[in-house]
């Protein structure tokens, strides 16, 4: 459970553009925007972890009502949430690390029309990530993160629609 929360976490850090803010038209400003949009939400995601050396591992997580809740080896695990202080925190470990973002085309993800961003960071190694914005409500739909020297790569599509905790968990 530990290295999975981490693992997200990390994906978040990598994820959230830091430091002085860009101008609102710059690349990393609209990542962040649409981070930051997410944060306010309920919201689910499901994709696959992959370690180099392992088999792939399927994640999911949802976030609602104060808790996120995360799916570990077939079982639901819940934990506190605060949007506010996860951003917070990923922004004071972020705040020395050097990130660049561009666009990088379009595409369209569970028939949503999607602008594709890609980040560069610098956190003990270069971590790369990619993430589809909607076009029409500029929440991400999809993210993508390979964390440095390749020893992880997630990806998770989201969903904002009918969220709820999953059954049976507390």
């Amino acid at each position: 459970m530990r290295g999975l929360k981490s693992a997200l976490a990390a994906s978040l850090a990598v994820i959230v553009a830091v430091g002085p803010r860009p101008a609102l038209a710059d690349a990393c400003g609209t990542v962040m925007d649409a981070v930051l949009a997410q944060a306010k939400l309920s919201y689910a995601g499901a994709g696959d972890m992959i370690r180099s050396g392992q088999a792939p591992m399927h994640t999911e997580v949802v976030v609602t009502g104060g808790k996120m809740y995360v799916l570990v080896m077939g079982k639901w695990q819940s934990m506190p949430f605060s949007a506010e202080e996860t951003i917070s925190t990923a922004k004071q470990k972020m705040a020395a690390t050097t990130h660049s973002c561009q666009q990088a085309g379009t595409e369209a993800v569970n028939s949503e029309a999607a602008t594709i961003y890609t980040e560069h960071a610098d956190m003990a190694g270069a971590a790369e990530s990619r993430m589809w914005i909607s076009d029409s409500r500029g929440l991400p739909l999809k993210v993508e993160v390979k964390l440095p020297g390749g020893a992880m790569t997630q990806t998770l599509e989201y969903r904002y629609d009918n969220i709820q905790a999953p059954a049976g968990v507390k």
